[in-house]
């Protein structure tokens, strides 16, 4: 069996998407749908139900992914052993974290670690899909805690505790909500992320918590922007919430509204494969961004 046509199939399936794939891989999608014909006509067996839309797995399919992943991540974990003991602050590292935490917060001292570092390259990766580090899409992820993640260690880094905030403009028109039930007659600005990666209570709890009989306020304006959340709030747009200890509040612009009552804690870890536990620039990158919190802290 070709190792490359195994591995092109792999990331059709993980990423759902030839297109996807072939920007992934740096392929043709010519080149990505010719290699998963060739595959099938090596293994004489159809892996995808070419009838649908989207591409749906048939059991031979199912079953050759499954095979695929196991292969494939020992590969990974070979070539990782074989270079553990050598110097590898060098080369690519890919960092994938939360779009929120790169525009709000590691995009503003990461440049001390490549100063730190000039033979690194980083590739940072905004997400907020689940990516599968077990095969290289990333050596770490900077995110919340990911459930039934075999094999993967997962340091706690930080806890982010969010607050609902208005502008002066907004509260001297509307008024200064006095308690929880106030809020149903206040514009909520809320963050929204139809992707897996967030549970909607993290996303959606100024609409639901501590609310009467289950009934949801009704959100003003939803975006998938928290950058642009901050602006409409700013601009006395309505009510949003944020991390206390955000950049994007330095300014002191916006004022906490309900702070002791409404608040969410979300916890942050560093994340990366078992096998990447002797990978230099992984560790050496966890210390700094410890560091960094530290520094922070204080």
């Amino acid at each position: 069996m070709d190792f490359d046509k195994l591995k092109t199939f792999y990331y059709v399936v993980r990423k759902d998407s030839v297109t996807e794939a072939a920007n992934e891989l740096k392929l043709g999608k010519s080149s990505i749908s010719r290699q998963i014909t060739l595959l099938e006509e090596q293994l004489n067996c159809q892996l995808f139900n070419r009838q649908s839309n989207k591409l749906v797995l048939t059991p031979s399919g199912e079953l050759l992914f499954e095979r695929a992943k196991t292969l494939l991540n020992e590969v990974e974990a070979l070539q990782t052993s074989l270079n553990a003991d050598q110097e590898d602050l060098v080369g690519n590292f890919r960092v994938t974290s939360t779009h929120a935490l790169i525009s709000t917060w590691l995009s503003l001292f990461l440049h001390q670690f490549l100063e730190q570092h000039p033979l690194l390259q980083m590739d940072l990766i905004a997400t907020n899909q689940k990516l599968d580090l077990s095969f290289r899409e990333a050596e770490v992820a900077i995110r919340p805690f990911v459930a039934n993640a075999e094999g993967m260690v997962q340091n706690f880094l930080l806890r982010w505790n969010l607050n609902l905030f208005a502008s002066k403009s907004y509260l001297d028109q509307f008024g200064v909500p006095k308690s929880v039930d106030d809020l149903g007659d206040h514009r909520m600005i809320v963050y929204v992320d139809s992707t897996a990666l967030y549970p909607e209570s993290y996303t959606h709890w100024p609409l639901y918590m501590k609310t009467k009989f289950g009934r949801e306020r009704k959100p003003y304006i939803t975006t998938n922007s928290l950058q642009g959340m901050y602006q409409l709030v700013r601009n006395g747009m309505g009510i949003g919430a944020f991390s206390t200890g955000s950049p994007l509040l330095s300014e002191g612009e916006l004022i906490p509204v309900l702070a002791d009552e409404m608040a969410m804690d979300i916890d942050i870890y560093y994340i990366y494969p078992e096998q990447y536990s002797g990978v230099k620039k992984v560790l050496v990158f966890e210390e700094f961004i410890k560091n960094q919190i530290n520094k922070e802290q204080k």
